[in-house]
């Protein structure tokens, strides 16, 4: 019996919008693709969710890979907080199954600073959980199986009565290699209605 559900963030919970931050920004989009490649997609932000090194000391190496960029990249980190917005299904959909009996944890790969501004402008839906591990703050990251671990340990949960669900396919095979049940989010509508069907 399923009796937990752990919910990736970005792109689950809320929407990872970097490209149109640019876009507000008023980069063009050759600007846009540039620092997009060098920032968001560079395995440096990978370095970011994990928190390990110190941010500024990865931001810094950023940085150095995009000269003439300065002022962007700066308008970029400044605007950070506008980076995502939470779905408007997401509230809702954690309080119906809280409201069902189940638990509900959030399981992410986050920089730390970046979450701390998050969690008090835009996760309307973090009063509802009921626990969560976040890469940056335990500086592990997903898919690495010790990350899951920490989470079960930290609420003890039994992984049988656990189900995950993440838009990247690498994080959910790692999940069930430990047991728990895996969903790879696509879209809201398909993601309830596979997750309806196992509860």
């Amino acid at each position: 019996m399923i009796k937990n559900v752990i919910f990736d963030v970005g792109m689950v919970l809320v929407d990872f919008r970097w490209k149109a931050l640019m876009k507000d920004l008023g980069f063009s989009d050759e600007t846009a693709a540039i620092l997009g490649k060098e920032l968001v997609m560079s395995p440096l932000w990978n370095e970011l969710d994990l928190g390990i090194q110190k941010e500024e000391e990865v931001i810094a190496k950023m940085r150095q890979n995009l000269p003439g960029f300065d002022r962007e990249t700066q308008l970029f980190f400044d605007n950070l907080v506008d980076i995502v917005e939470s779905y408007p299904y997401a509230k809702g959909w954690i309080h119906e199954l809280k409201e069902a009996g189940r638990k509900v944890y959030l399981l992410s790969n986050y920089p730390k600073s970046l979450f701390e501004k998050h969690e008090k402008e835009k996760f309307d839906f973090l009063e509802e959980v009921d626990g969560k591990v976040v890469s940056g703050f335990v500086k592990m990251a997903k898919p690495d199986p010790a990350i899951y671990k920490k989470l079960l340990e930290t609420y003890g949960l039994n992984p049988e009565e656990c189900v995950f669900l993440d838009d990247r396919e690498d994080n959910i095979r790692a999940a069930e290699a430990l047991g728990i049940r895996g969903i790879l989010f696509t879209d809201y509508e398909t993601a309830r209605h596979k997750l309806e069907a196992l509860l």
